[in-house]
């Protein structure tokens, strides 16, 4: 390799375990959930409710009684929300006529309950009829119950997902009821002072009314039958009997009843949402965090690590084994490399995940789980690099990783899935970078295999034994050579060297032996390698070919 003299081992290093991060952080980017959150909105306000006024307008309405009740009448339109809701009256004895189609006009209302008059028996079948043709008409009801139904199916579709997830144990708490549609609240408000002349008809016609959704509320003098009229609307706590002269106060407690009935229509859902210890809520949104479950995070952290762990390990041994004129990388290595780089990535993962825990703080979590991770590997680099020191691998490495969280956590700003890739390349860099200069700063006394006058490869010497040769497993290649043709190994200030045959000799900084056209020179930080006084003539030459080729 032509340039692994003039390129610090550093920097090869760097640039190397930055393109195995960022392409292990590609791998791995499908064990992170796209959005740390999913919002669901607040449920719609449902639907204003719709009233359609009964008055019994017979002839045993005195003024007294008229009056009162359209009082009473006129005090609950001047109370309700009209711009929303719509208020239709039917006046009826023995027929019924419709005054006023459903309405928003508040005025109007106003007008026709002061005005209306009829006189005759009292027929209630009628009236129900025509006021369940008023709902079934209105254009309006149809409209604003598919509105509110489709914001209802939108929410609904963001608690599926949430569901999904606290299924899946990506989440805790318990699963969300769904938001049930409804409908416009259809309102009969029925007034009368006496007896139905027909009975089982109105029955039968107010029980269609209740088949329909239409809910009937009924206020009657004394003179009337509470327990037919209960019949009628279905449930007695809807009938309010009363004198003639608190018909005012009969119709404030039925509005009151009606109020309670329609509001908080979505008390259930906002009650099982409080439930969920992982959600924030805000008057317009309710916001479920993903992704906090501790389990389904420790998981996460352990296989992304171990990603990591695995692309720069091979990455750096690969250059390291081109440095080394090696191939690039055995099958054995590779299985090494994937078992060594999971199990180390699975612990710096799972303790910094553990840590950041305990101290729920992202950039002090960072720094420990990255700086682990960083010392780990460069520690698994030791097995693969002769001679590189391990106390000070751990240290370097872990340096590396806590400068590169940092460049971590600035990119992780950035976006999801950009921040945590660009971040992995970072840290990767600084990872390899701290690699390289622990091996060159931390080294004693080191083998220059020189190929060819600008051609070189360096491989430190000490405890453990440096082997040259065309073996697979020795350290160095040397082409058109033995199997294990010379073995090195540091002893004090000096190396002993074992030939193929066995025999030894004792070898000083600045000697140098051959092996086939190879150069082998020991040096030193005191002896080191000079090419030109090693070979003034052929660096010479090379130098002016050099100038040639740049001319």
């Amino acid at each position: 390799m032509n340039t692994n003299f003039q390129i610090p081992k550093s920097v090869i290093f760097a640039v190397a375990a930055a393109i195995g991060c960022f392409v292990a952080a590609i791998f791995a980017e499908p064990l992170f959930v796209k959005s740390t959150s999913i919002i669901i909105p607040q449920p719609p306000e449902p639907p204003s409710p719709f009233f359609c006024f009964c008055f019994d307008d017979s002839g045993s309405m005195d003024n007294n009684k008229r009056n009162a009740v359209k009082q009473a009448a006129k005090e609950f339109v001047n109370s309700r929300n009209l711009e929303k809701e719509k208020i239709g009256i039917v006046v009826f004895s023995s027929r019924s006529q419709v005054f006023l189609p459903l309405s928003h006009n508040k005025s109007e209302i106003l007008s026709v309950i002061d005005s209306y008059s009829f006189g005759g028996g009292t027929v209630f079948a009628g009236a129900l009829q025509d006021a369940m043709d008023q709902f079934q008409n209105d254009s309006e009801i149809a409209k604003l119950n598919q509105e509110y139904s489709e914001k209802c199916n939108e929410i609904n579709e963001q608690i599926t997902k949430v569901n999904n997830l606290i299924e899946q144990g990506r989440i805790k708490g318990n699963p969300i009821n769904l938001l049930s549609p409804r409908s416009v609240s259809k309102i009969v408000l029925f007034f009368t002072d006496g007896e139905n002349g027909d009975t089982s008809q109105a029955l039968q016609k107010a029980q269609e009314l209740r088949e329909k959704g239409i809910k009937i509320y009924a206020v009657a003098t004394l003179d009337g039958n509470k327990n037919y009229l209960g019949q009628m609307t279905g449930d007695s706590s809807q009938v309010y009997m009363t004198s003639d002269t608190n018909i005012k106060d009969a119709f404030k407690q039925m509005e009151q009843k009606i109020n309670a009935d329609i509001s908080n229509a979505n008390d259930d859902f906002l009650d099982n949402v409080r439930k969920q210890n992982n959600s924030n809520k805000n008057d317009n949104e309710i916001e479920i965090i993903v992704g906090n479950s501790k389990i389904f995070q420790n998981i996460q952290a352990m296989i992304w690590s171990s990603f990591l762990c695995i692309g720069m390990a091979i990455f750096i041994v690969t250059c390291q084994n081109r440095m080394m004129h090696k191939s690039l990388m055995e099958s054995a290595m590779i299985v090494k490399i994937i078992v060594g780089g999971t199990v180390g990535g699975m612990i710096a993962g799972f303790i910094g995940n553990a840590v950041f825990q305990f101290i729920p703080l992202v950039f002090i979590g960072r720094l420990i789980g990255l700086g682990l991770l960083g010392g780990i590997l460069a520690l698994g680099m030791s097995f693969y690099i002769a001679n590189l020191d391990r106390k000070w691998a751990l240290l370097g490495g872990g340096i590396g990783g806590v400068l590169g969280s940092i460049g971590f956590l600035i990119f992780s700003f950035i976006g999801d899935t950009s921040g945590r890739l660009i971040g992995a390349a970072i840290l990767g860099a600084c990872i390899g970078a701290m690699i390289g200069l622990v091996e060159t700063i931390y080294r004693n006394v080191w083998l220059m295999v020189v190929y060819d006058p600008r051609n070189f490869a360096q491989v430190n010497l000490g405890s453990q034994n440096v082997t040259v040769g065309s073996g697979k497993s020795d350290t160095v290649l040397i082409p058109n050579a033995i199997a294990k043709a010379g073995t090195f190994r540091a002893e004090g200030d000096k190396i002993r060297y074992t030939d193929s045959d066995g025999k030894q000799q004792l070898l000083v900084p600045g000697n140098h032996l051959k092996i086939g056209t190879v150069e082998l020179v020991i040096c030193s930080k005191d002896v080191p390698f000079s090419p030109s006084k090693f070979y003034p003539m052929k660096m010479s030459k090379a130098r002016e070919l050099q100038q040639q080729s740049q001319q």
